[in-house]
């Protein structure tokens, strides 16, 4: 669980710095929220997990085309927490 907690900590500081460098809505975001959704998920925090996957999902969408395997990737998350809360 640790390890699980520093990862968090690392992906969200690395946020705060992106959020410094790029605008908002860069597809370099999309990869650190889906990161730290899966941080959230195997801590057990499916609702906050939930949250970041759906923001991961959001950017992806404005940047990447629809046939991207991180779009179905961010879906089939959203799902698979979504019938397990």
């Amino acid at each position: 669980m640790e390890d699980y907690l520093q990862a968090l900590l690392y992906y969200k500081k690395a946020l705060d710095i992106s959020y410094k460098t790029f605008p908002s809505n860069h597809p370099y975001f999309a990869p650190l929220y889906g990161h730290i959704g899966m941080v959230y998920v195997r801590i057990g925090d499916q609702i906050t997990a939930l949250e970041y996957y759906e923001r991961a999902l959001e950017l992806s969408e404005l940047s990447l085309p629809s046939n991207h395997p991180h779009l179905k990737l961010y879906k089939e998350s959203i799902e698979y927490i979504k019938k397990n809360l």
